[in-house]
Formats: structure tokens, C-alpha cells, sequence
């Protein structure tokens, strides 16, 4: 009897710690009617070296957000270790551009971060350097 109740214990304090470090208040989980987030490059085909990254952030409506922080992490998908962050800048029309240095031929992740005052949405998005 006494080693059900040890563990009964366990999880009841396990629970509260699991609630305790619950979700932040401010930030919310992305949902369906988050933003829109899309992304090209420039030049396209993206090429080694200098690479615009045009982030285009829209509401669910389909309306430009123009006041979110935009930050952008490059990773190369096979060499550990390279990879940057950067803050996308503002451009018109819920544009966001960054000129990231992509240094190395290859598959690499792009991922988005958009943050609002209410809500965090993040995205991953593959991009094949030639």
C-alpha cells in the first residue's frame, strides 16, 4: 500500500509543477486565424552569399500586419552549427526583409518567428541554395 501512495503523491506534486509552469500570459498559441506568413528570396533560386529573405506577414483576413517584430533563423539543414538569426525590417504592405548569408550550397531551414502583442506564430519553411 505504501508504494501506491508514494506515487500517488509523485504525480499530484508532478501536476501541480506541470501547471505551475503552464503558458505564459503573454503568448498565445498560434491558431488557425493567425497570421499568414509566406517567404521568397532575392535572388530566386536563392544562391551562396547574400540572400534577401522577403518575409510577407497577412492577417487571417488577408490584410498586411505592419507592426510585428519579425525575427528569421537560418540553419543549414547537414552542417550543424551554421546559422544566424535576424531581425526582419519593415518594408511596405506587411513586408519584412532581412539579407541573410548563406554561406554554403544546400538544404537549409528558414524559420519565421512573427510576434505580436497578443500572439507568437512561428513557421518553418525549406530552402534548397544552389
Amino acid at each position: 500500500m505504501r508504494p501506491k501512495c508514494s506515487i500517488l503523491v509523485l504525480l499530484v506534486g508532478l501536476a501541480f509543477l506541470l501547471a505551475a509552469c503552464g503558458g505564459n500570459a503573454g503568448t498565445a498559441t498560434p491558431t488557425a486565424d493567425g497570421p499568414q506568413i509566406s517567404l521568397t528570396t532575392n535572388p530566386d533560386p536563392a544562391q551562396t552569399g547574400g540572400v534577401d529573405l522577403v518575409v510577407t506577414v497577412k492577417d487571417a483576413q488577408g490584410q498586411p500586419i505592419t507592426d510585428a517584430q519579425v525575427f528569421i533563423f537560418t540553419n543549414h539543414r547537414d552542417m550543424s552549427g551554421m546559422g544566424n538569426e535576424y531581425e526582419g525590417v519593415m518594408q511596405e504592405d506587411g513586408r519584412y526583409t532581412a539579407t541573410a548569408d548563406l554561406g554554403m550550397g544546400g538544404r537549409w531551414r528558414i524559420t519565421i518567428q512573427v510576434n505580436q502583442p497578443s500572439q507568437r506564430t512561428v513557421k518553418d519553411f525549406d530552402l534548397e541554395v544552389k
